[in-house]
């Protein structure tokens, strides 16, 4: 291990009063120097001017890719991309961070163009949320068609049917035909309502159709053969 060897030198002033042989107080004043050696590491010297020369260096700031409105590109630094965006009353987006030369990429975007597409990103949210609720397929509702029911009556009773159908709701349609059914009935209901026929059954000499609710509401009704 490598040591530096430092001397100082200092030098002391010592004053007092004697008495000689004659009994008479004399001054007098004495000068001498006195040293001391300091030892140095000199690895420690060399490592306290590399930590030194550490501090005094700059950090680099880092690039970006600049896009502007006309799709230009340029390379500029994030706090000129900031001022030049405030200049031109533009707004500073952050694009991706991905890129060959490891830089950020930001884009000037006008102020109308984003609130532009704001708005129709709403209105995109809007229509996936309506065609959610139209898929959402709701509680069953009952109806009751009685085997001596008329036809004007019917006509109203699957109106109501188609209604409530597309609502999103099921439809369970309820015979009552104890002493037969007139004939015609099941066959209209089948024809006019429009929904997806989906089960029949048949319990106590009584019919029983459940329909579930179109898929698309410009489709006609969906009914299997029974």
């Amino acid at each position: 291990m490598l040591r530096l060897l430092r001397t100082r030198l200092f030098r002391i002033n010592k004053s007092f009063l004697i008495k000689n042989e004659n009994k008479e107080i004399q001054y007098v004043q004495n000068n001498c120097l006195w040293h001391q050696n300091i030892n140095f590491d000199l690895n420690n010297v060399n490592n306290l001017e590399e930590k030194t020369d550490k501090k005094k260096k700059i950090p680099k700031i880092p690039k970006i890719t600049l896009i502007h409105p006309n799709n230009s590109i340029t390379v500029t630094v994030l706090e000129d991309a900031e001022k030049l965006a405030d200049r031109r009353n533009l707004q500073l987006v952050h694009v991706s961070d991905q890129c060959k030369n490891n830089r950020q990429i930001y884009k000037l975007v006008e102020y109308s163009k984003i609130k532009e597409k704001e708005e129709n990103e709403e209105e995109e949210e809007k229509e996936k949320e309506k065609k959610y609720d139209k898929k959402k397929i709701k509680s069953t509702k009952l109806f009751t068609i009685k085997s001596d029911i008329m036809d004007y009556d019917l006509n109203i009773k699957i109106n109501n049917i188609n209604k409530v159908l597309k609502k999103n709701h099921k439809v369970k349609i309820f015979f009552i035909h104890r002493d037969g059914i007139r004939d015609g009935i099941i066959e209209s209901v089948k024809s006019k309502v429009q929904g997806i026929f989906s089960e029949q059954k048949i319990k106590k000499g009584n019919t029983i159709f459940l329909y579930s609710p179109l898929e698309d509401e410009n489709n006609s009704s969906k009914n299997n053969t029974v």
